[in-house]
C-alpha cells in the first residue's frame, strides 16, 4: 500500500471562494476529512486517511490546527498508524489488528523534533498562499475532466494556488452530479441502502428517521439513490498532483483529544519550529499555465519525452529481496509506482535478484546485474566481461549501488557515454545499522519485525545455534569495516546524480515509526535516513559529475527530507516541499 500523509488536507479551507480573503471564513467548529490518492485519472475507491480537524486564528495569518489522523486500512502486515496533533504537539500510535478483530498497541511516542518539523506542513503560511490564489478558467474545467474536478466542483468556485512550492486546486463541491459519481464520494453514501428508501443509515449501521439517523455522519441517505440536479453543499475539495482531499464541516463543535493523552503530554511543542520559511506564491512569481492543469503530462508530451530519450530504464533494488526471476516492467512491491513517474523512459525493466542470501561482493550477483544491463535476464550465463552498456538510464537503490559499482570495478561490464547512472541512498561507506544488525535479529523490540522483514536484516539461524535468527549475508557485507574503495571509485567515475535522505521518519508511512526507532537504537553519528548516514550515501571520495547538492528534485544531486523506504518511490511523493519528492526526482533524470 502506498501511503501519503494527509495532514496537509486538514487545513481549514473556506467556502467563501468568491471572497478575496479566503481564510477568514474557516470552519470554526471544525469538520471531517478524507484523503484519497489517485494516478491522475481517477480517485481511489477508499480513502488513504480520514479524521477530524478544528482550527482557530492566532492572528491575521496565523492558524492553529488540531487534528486526529487515522490510516484507513492496515498494511499487509496488519499495522495501522494514527497521529494526534493537539495543542501544537504531535504524537503517534501504531497498532496491529489481531485474528479476533481486536487491536494491540505496538508502539506509541512523539515524533522526534527534527522529523516532526519535516513532517508537519507549514499550515501557518496558508493564509499568504490563499491571498495569491486566483480563479481557474472555466474552459479548463470542461476540457480536462480528469481527477474528477469537473464532477465535484462548481466551475465558478474553483481557485488555483501555490503553497510550499506545490500547486493546488480548491473548490466548492456539489452534493451530486449527473449519475451521482460525486455523490457516491460523499460520506453520506458510503454505506448500504436501507430497505425503507425514506430512511437514513447512521454511522453505527442502523436505519431510521430523524436527526439521530439523518445527519452529517450518516453513511446512506434517501437522496443517494436519486438523480437530483447538482446542488452546492458545504464540502470543500482540494486537489494536488496525486491526491484528492474532501473536507466537510461539522454541525457540532468538535473537541479533539489526543489518542494517548499521557504520552502526548510528553511531546514537545512544535509551534515555534513548524514555521519554516517557505516561498509563498505571489502574483509576481507565480503564473498559472495550462500545462499546470491537471499536473500530469498529457500523452503527447510524455511521448515526446520518450522519443527524445530513446533510452531504456533499468532499476536495481537493494537488499532484503529473495524472489529471483526475469526482469519485469513494474515492481510495485519495492519501487511503488515509479513506472508512472518516469515518462522519459522508452521502456523499463526491473531486476529481481536474491539480495538477502548474497552480499554485494558476490561476483556472480554482479555478473547478473551486468547481464540485465546488456539485455539479458540475468540467468542466461552470459560472459559479460568488458562489455559496454549503451543508451540506458540506470536507477539503483541501497545495496544495488554497491553491486553495480563492484561489477564495474571488476570489469564485468562498463557503462558507455550514452548511459546515465543515478544512485539512491547507497551505503557507500557501509552502515552503522549493519554493525548493530545482530542485536536487532536477536530479540530487539518485537514491534519492528515489519522493518526487519522488509529490510532483510535477518535470516533463520542454522541448527544448533543459540539464536533463532542471525544477520543476513547481505548485511554482513555492508559492515563499516569492509573495504568499499573499488566500488566507490566506480561510482565516482560513473554516477551522474544521487539522492540522499536525512530524516528517519520521512514521508509518514507505516515504516516511519520503525525507522525512527531503529535510528534511535543505532545512534548514528550524523544525519541519516534511518538506515544509511548522509555521509555514507554521499560517496566519501565524491563524484566526477558533481555540481552541488540541492534540496529540489530538479537537482541531480538531491538532498531530500526522506527516509530509506521513501527513496524507492514506494511511498510516493510528499505533499509539500520540493525536498519531499523522490518520485519526481526519478522522473527528471535523463
Amino acid at each position: 500500500m502506498r501511503i501519503s500523509y494527509a495532514l496537509a488536507g486538514m487545513v481549514t479551507i473556506t467556502n467563501a471562494f468568491k471572497s478575496e480573503d479566503l481564510v477568514k471564513s474557516v470552519f470554526a467548529k471544525g469538520g471531517h476529512f478524507r484523503a484519497f490518492t489517485f494516478d491522475g485519472s481517477e480517485s481511489s475507491a477508499k480513502p488513504v486517511f480520514f479524521g477530524d480537524f478544528r482550527s482557530a486564528n492566532r492572528g491575521a495569518s496565523d492558524l492553529k490546527l488540531d487534528a486526529i489522523v487515522h490510516s484507513y486500512e492496515p498494511s499487509a502486515d496488519g499495522e495501522l498508524v494514527s497521529w494526534s496533533l493537539v495543542d501544537d504537539q504531535l504524537s503517534f500510535v501504531m497498532k496491529k489488528r489481531d485474528s479476533k478483530g481486536g487491536e494491540e498497541v505496538l508502539a506509541d511516542g512523539c515524533m522526534e523534533l527534527n522529523d516532526a518539523v519535516h513532517g508537519l506542513p507549514p499550515y501557518r503560511l496558508l493564509a499568504g498562499a490563499f491571498d495569491a490564489s486566483f480563479a481557474v478558467p472555466s474552459k479548463l474545467m470542461q476540457s480536462h475532466p480528469s481527477m474528477e474536478v469537473s464532477d465535484m466542483c462548481d466551475p465558478s468556485m474553483v481557485r488555483f494556488f501555490e503553497w510550499t512550492g506545490d500547486k493546488y486546486i480548491a473548490c466548492q463541491g456539489y452534493t451530486n452530479k449527473g449519475e451521482g459519481s460525486a455523490l457516491l464520494a460523499s460520506p453520506q453514501c458510503d454505506g448500504q441502502p436501507c430497505d425503507n428508501t425514506s430512511f437514513c443509515r447512521s454511522k453505527w449501521g442502523w436505519c431510521g428517521e430523524g436527526t439521530s439517523y439523518c445527519n452529517d455522519v450518516s453513511t446512506w441517505m434517501p437522496s443517494c439513490a436519486e438523480n437530483i440536479p447538482p446542488q452546492l453543499n458545504q464540502a470543500t475539495h482540494i486537489f494536488g498532483k496525486d491526491f484528492h482531499i474532501e473536507l466537510t464541516p461539522s454541525t457540532v463543535n468538535l473537541k479533539l483529544a489526543p489518542l494517548n493523552a499521557a504520552q502526548h503530554a510528553k511531546c514537545p511543542s512544535l509551534y515555534g519550529e513548524a514555521a519554516h520559511v517557505y516561498p509563498v506564491a505571489t502574483p509576481q512569481n507565480f503564473v498559472f499555465s495550462e500545462k499546470d492543469w491537471p499536473w500530469q503530462e498529457n500523452e503527447d508530451d510524455a511521448t515526446a519525452r520518450r522519443l527524445a530519450s530513446g533510452k531504456e530504464c533499468i532499476f536495481f533494488h537493494g537488499t532484503g529481496q529473495s524472489d529471483e526471476r526475469a526482469p519485469t516492467s513494474t515492481y510495485t512491491d519495492y519501487w511503488g509506482n515509479v513506472h508512472k513517474d518516469t515518462n522519459q523512459c522508452s521502456s523499463r525493466r526491473f531486476a529481481h535478484f536474491d539480495t538477502k542470501n548474497f552480499g554485494w561482493t558476490d561476483t556472480e550477483l554482479q555478473r547478473k546485474h551486468c547481464e540485465v544491463l546488456l539485455g539479458g535476464t540475468g540467468f542466461e550465463g552470459w560472459d559479460t566481461t568488458g562489455r559496454v552498456a549503451e543508451n540506458k538510464i540506470i536507477f539503483s537503490h541501497s545495496m544495488g549501488n554497491l553491486i553495480l559499482g563492484g561489477a564495474i570495478s571488476n570489469n564485468l561490464c562498463q557503462l558507455g557515454n550514452s548511459s546515465s547512472w543515478y544512485e539512491s541512498q547507497g551505503p557507500l561507506a557501509g552502515s552503522k545499522a549493519t554493525n548493530m544488525a545482530q542485536d536487532i535479529c536477536t530479540g530487539w523490540w518485537d514491534w519492528v519485525t515489519l522493518l526487519v522483514e522488509w529490510a532483510g536484516f535477518c535470516v533463520p539461524a542454522p541448527a544448533g545455534s543459540s539464536n533463532t535468527r542471525e544477520t543476513s549475508i547481505a548485511y554482513k557485507s555492508m559492515k563499516m569495516e569492509v573495504d568499499f574503495t573499488k566500488a566507490q571509485v566506480a561510482i565516482k567515475e560513473n554516477v551522474k546524480g544521487a539522492m540522499c535522505g536525512d530524516t528517519a521518519w520521512g514521508l509518514n508511512s507505516i515504516y516511519s515509526p520503525a525507522l525512527q526507532a531503529l535510528a534511535a537504537f543505532v545512534w548514528f553519528d550524523g544525519d541519516n535516513d534511518g538506515m544509511v548516514e548522509v555521509s555514507s550515501c554521499r560517496n566519501p571520495i565524491g563524484y566526477d559529475a558533481f555540481n552541488g547538492w540541492g534540496s529540489s528534485y530538479s537537482n541531480n544531486f538531491y538532498h531530500a527530507s526522506i527516509n530509506h523506504q521513501d527513496g524507492t518511490c514506494y511511498t510516493a511523493d510528499g505533499w509539500w516541499g520540493s525536498d519531499r519528492k523522490p518520485c519526481s526526482w526519478f522522473g527528471r533524470r535523463n
